[in-house]
C-alpha cells in the first residue's frame, strides 16, 4: 500500500511538472504574439501618420476613416 502511494505521489509529481513547463510554454507563446501585434501596430501608427501627413488628393476620405478604425481597434486589442 506504501509503494502505491508512493508510485501515485510521483506521477502526480510528473504530471505537475509537464502542467507547468506546458503553462510555460503558453506564457512564452502570448508574449511572442504580443510582441508581433505592438510590432504591427507601430507599423500601422507609422502608415497612418505618413498618410495623414502625405497629399491628401491621392488618399480618399473614407478610406483614411477606415484605416484610423483599423489602427484603433488593434490599440484597443493590445491594451486588453
Amino acid at each position: 500500500l506504501n509503494q502505491i502511494e508512493k508510485n501515485k505521489n510521483r506521477q502526480e509529481m510528473l504530471s505537475g511538472g509537464n502542467k507547468l513547463k506546458i503553462s510555460e510554454n503558453r506564457v512564452k507563446s502570448i508574449m511572442d504574439e504580443l510582441k508581433a501585434v505592438k510590432k504591427r501596430i507601430d507599423e500601422l501608427e507609422k502608415l497612418q501618420r505618413g498618410a495623414l501627413a502625405g497629399e491628401k488628393e491621392e488618399l480618399s476620405a473614407i478610406s483614411l476613416l477606415l484605416y484610423s478604425n483599423e489602427v484603433q481597434q488593434n490599440l484597443r486589442y493590445y491594451n486588453t
